[in-house]
């Protein structure tokens, strides 16, 4: 092909590639390799851009990332599920804009190309915090660090949770597209001094080799625990259309967990946990839903449980967790703190509803949230609490282990979902969060996926997709905090304002050349090879 359309496709081809890399870097492929060289394709893609076809090259990507991941949503139809992906997509782009920006500030700086790795890292960990926040609490789906979960860089979460896993990934994304950029090409003239490969070398290597000298201890006293998935009837928006069927689902396994403890099959547990959800009804307004509540109790010897469950509050309903025992629901409520919207509530309804005409159908009431933090007390252990979507936020898990939570639970409700990879990818998340805080958690879904996880990520049991199960195993419990629960949250702001140190340079500079014999160890060679130039340019 002649040289000017290939190097016009050239960025473009990069920026799906890199988006088919990240994508498989998560569940259901989960191929933690894939996400550096995704971020490598990504910047490949954006040098020497302007910053509207950068922004345009980061867009292709993302998309190509979030149509498939966000696939799950689809349960509330087609046009809600594309205007997430690319709104999602719209706002990683943002990357595009940011790297030039970068490139341009460090261009023919003495130290520009470790300039540069500060500035990508920072871009890339500014723009997953503006997407975890906006617009309407924002949304984590896609953040590098989630893509970790089975592989070496997961270790990083112990330090600085998600952001500084998404920073290691970064860095090896670019000492991996620099190690390629500095391979002997075809055609290169000899006699030309070959580019250092220490640096590519060590940004490759580095943060993988360095992850297995951070700690991510699993000792503590053990813990029986018995997380219970009962099942649901139905997929999709069917799951919870029969009265009651779910809560008698739950109360099966209950009772069979009961069954198999007095048999001595199954050691006796401390903590029994069920999903959220796992009723939807109040016992407290429906008998029928409390007598239930109250079998698993006495099946269980009056050992109170933790449950999930939808509960009015006057006025207000709330997606509750709660201790059931004996004489009811015991202790402090926790209500859901981070609902999802257009799940669990509507926002701009008038305006969603003009767009949209199904979502006040789809949602006919929104829930309220809750203020307190997510610790109960359950056993005598307090425990860590968060409901679902809460698992992808950093801020509300960690609050709730600086408070005391010595095991980290996390009831989900996946049900809606069918048989995409929503659940999958939200264990993967759980798996991060225990390794950041260095805490035994637990997953209990109402059909899937569960799973008991130790501190450094291992999973030591898990369920498949819609089937009845009752997990069990002896889980350390821990009070130890991690770097990353003590300081994640200013983790996260160093890393991004690290996206303000080559501009500083650059502005500082600017006009200001610095001397060939300055230039530093490791100047980018844009040295021709001899004969390149035509014969009518001598």
């Amino acid at each position: 092909m002649p040289e000017r359309p290939l190097s016009a496709w050239r960025p473009l081809a990069l920026s799906v590639l890199a988006g088919l890399a990240l994508l498989a870097a998560f569940p259901p492929v989960g191929l933690w390799w894939a996400a550096p060289v995704g971020m490598a394709a990504l910047f490949a893609a954006l040098r020497r851009q302007s910053v509207r076809r950068a922004m345009g090259y980061g867009f292709v990507c993302y998309l190509v990332v979030f149509l498939p991941l966000l696939e799950w949503t689809r349960f509330l139809g087609p046009v809600p599920w594309l205007l997430l992906a690319v709104l999602q997509a719209a706002i990683a782009a943002l990357l595009g804009p940011l790297v030039v920006a970068v490139e341009r500030a460090v261009a023919g700086r003495r130290w520009g190309p470790a300039l540069r790795v500060v500035g990508l890292v920072g871009a890339v960990i500014a723009v997953e915090a503006v997407r975890a926040r906006l617009p309407f609490g924002g949304l984590t789906w896609g953040r590098l660090g989630f893509g970790q979960s089975e592989g070496p860089l997961l270790s990083w979460a112990a330090l600085g949770g998600a952001p500084l896993v998404g920073a290691a990934v970064t860095v090896t994304g670019i000492g991996l597209l620099e190690a390629v950029r500095r391979l002997p090409r075809r055609g290169t003239a000899r006699g030309l001094a070959p580019r250092p490969l220490a640096l590519p070398a060590a940004l490759l290597f580095v943060p993988a080799l360095a992850a297995l000298a951070v700690p991510t201890p699993v000792d503590g006293r053990p813990v029986q625990v018995a997380a219970v998935q009962g099942n649901v009837p139905g997929q999709g928006l069917a799951a919870f259309t029969e009265d009651l069927v779910v809560l008698d689902n739950h109360l099966r396994q209950t009772e069979q967990l009961a069954a198999d403890v007095a048999a001595g099959r199954t050691p006796r547990p401390d903590l029994v946990i069920w999903p959220e959800n796992a009723s939807d009804q109040d016992p407290r307004r429906s008998p029928p839903t409390a007598e239930r509540l109250d079998a698993a109790v006495e099946a269980l010897g009056g050992q109170p449980f933790l449950f999930g469950a939808i509960l009015r509050d006057g006025e207000r309903s709330i997606n509750a967790l709660a201790i059931y025992g004996p004489g009811g629901i015991e202790g402090p409520v926790y209500a859901k703190r981070h609902l999802v919207p257009f799940g669990e509530y509507l926002p701009l309804p008038s305006l969603a509803e003009r767009v949209y005409p199904a979502a006040r159908t789809l949602l006919p009431r929104d829930y309220s949230p809750g203020s307190m933090v997510g610790l109960l007390e359950l056993g005598g252990v307090p425990i860590a609490v968060g409901s679902c979507f809460e698992v992808a936020f950093d801020d509300l898990p960690r609050a709730a282990v600086r408070a005391g939570g010595q095991l980290l639970v996390l009831p989900s409700n996946n049900a809606s979902f069918g048989r995409s990879s929503q659940s999958a990818q939200q264990l993967a998340m759980a798996r991060l969060r225990a390794v950041e805080h260095g805490r035994s958690t637990v997953v209990a879904t109402t059909s899937g996926i569960s799973a008991l996880v130790l501190p450094d990520g291992t999973v030591v049991v898990r369920s498949g997709l819609y089937e009845s199960a009752v997990l069990t195993a002896a889980l350390p419990r821990r009070t130890a905090l991690t770097v990353a629960t003590r300081y994640g949250d200013r983790v996260e702001q160093v890393l991004a304002a690290l996206l303000l140190v080559p501009v500083f340079v650059g502005l500082r500079r600017r006009g200001r050349p610095e001397p060939a014999d300055r230039q530093g160890p490791f100047v980018e060679d844009r040295s021709e090879p001899v004969g390149a130039r035509p014969a009518s340019a001598v």
